[in-house]
């Protein structure tokens, strides 16, 4: 159960958080969302796996979230390099040799100063000075092509309507932290998420949070599997858990807010059903649990059991719903246990 919960910071950057000053494993490592989903994913894996770190690069999901829901101050941190740069030479008028002397040596005519516009050359004196005058202000460099698109996903979401309803008096990019303390083993387990958009408490959309999301398919189809096979679901549990908990209200619906990351960049509203978030719940309060015993019992299992016998070595594969075929030929029903001629 949730023990204690507070709002932590409003309009944090759409960046992951910061590495916790204690390793992985350790009773008070904060877990979030992605250490939850991962941990589920294989215990032993999460454990000794790498967090989600700042990168250099900067990925166009970053972007489309800074546009998006960021301030003006937050847009500042980050600079948009120019796709070309003006490239100053000096050419001899007679035989067209650049150099930096002002008269030609081999002409004695003074050189003009030419002026070109050239694509972006990171070993350019312009271009690397640039760079590291960026990288002096703290800034993250985000490269024309990036910002252009997000920028477009960032405008697609701004001109649909009910998105921008959602988002117009919406808290956005809330840093929540709490404490989970787990039934058979009494450990408390620090827990934090970030929040993309908390609506007005008194609006038409009062009892919803919401999640800005990118994906490259916002069909039905291709996004409706994701939300199970990557744990949407359980994400969308533990924002709902905190931030109720956090603020005393009763919100009961998680909604997504995504956008297409190419051209045309189309947007689509998804929202959790009472079934859904119910069962994001008791995945999360599972994960919990298993996590809380892997701390106390100092055993993270992997992939498969660790015994040598081989009826336990081994994880069989069975036929479940998702592989069944249409009857016919390929049909399991009609699969042998051996097939003839077969060559192992």
């Amino acid at each position: 159960m949730i023990t204690t919960a507070t709002i932590e910071l409003y309009n944090v950057l759409p960046q992951p958080l910061a590495v916790p000053p204690v390793p992985r494993g350790h009773q008070d490592y904060p877990m979030d969302a992605w250490d939850l989903v991962e941990f589920k994913r294989c215990p032993r894996r999460w454990l000794l796996g790498v967090a989600p770190i700042l990168k250099p690069k900067v990925s166009i999901n970053e972007v489309i979230r800074l546009l998006a829901l960021s301030g003006q101050d937050a847009i500042l941190t980050y600079a948009q390099r120019p796709a070309e740069f003006m490239f100053t030479r000096n050419e001899c008028p007679s035989c067209q040799s650049v150099s930096p002397a002002k008269v030609c040596r081999a002409c004695g005519l003074a050189r003009r100063s030419m002026t070109d516009v050239r694509p972006w050359n990171g070993s350019s004196r312009f271009c690397t000075t640039w760079t590291a005058e960026q990288n002096k202000a703290c800034r993250r460099i985000v490269p024309t092509d990036i910002w252009e698109r997000a920028l477009a996903a960032s405008l697609a979401l701004a001109h649909d309507p009910a998105t921008a309803a959602f988002l117009t008096s919406a808290r956005r990019q809330t840093l929540l932290a709490g404490t989970w303390q787990d039934k058979d083993t009494g450990l408390n387990i620090p827990l934090r998420t970030v929040v993309s958009a908390v609506p007005s408490s008194s609006g038409a959309y009062e009892d919803y949070i919401g999640s800005l999301a990118m994906a490259t398919d916002s069909s039905a189809i291709g996004w409706n599997h994701p939300t199970m096979t990557r744990s949407h679901h359980v994400s969308a549990a533990l924002k709902q858990f905190l931030h109720n908990a956090a603020t005393g209200e009763t919100r009961a619906t998680h909604c997504w807010l995504i956008v297409e990351k190419a051209p045309p960049h189309l947007v689509a509203r998804r929202a959790t059903s009472p079934l859904l978030l119910a069962a994001g719940y008791s995945v999360l309060s599972l994960i919990l649990a298993e996590y809380a015993g892997c701390l106390a019992s100092g055993i993270w299992p992997s992939y498969d059991s660790d015994s040598l016998a081989p009826s336990e070595a081994f994880t069989p594969i069975e036929f479940e719903p998702w592989m069944a075929l249409p009857p016919g030929p390929g049909s399991p029903a009609n699969y042998d246990a051996v097939p003839e001629n077969f060559d192992a």
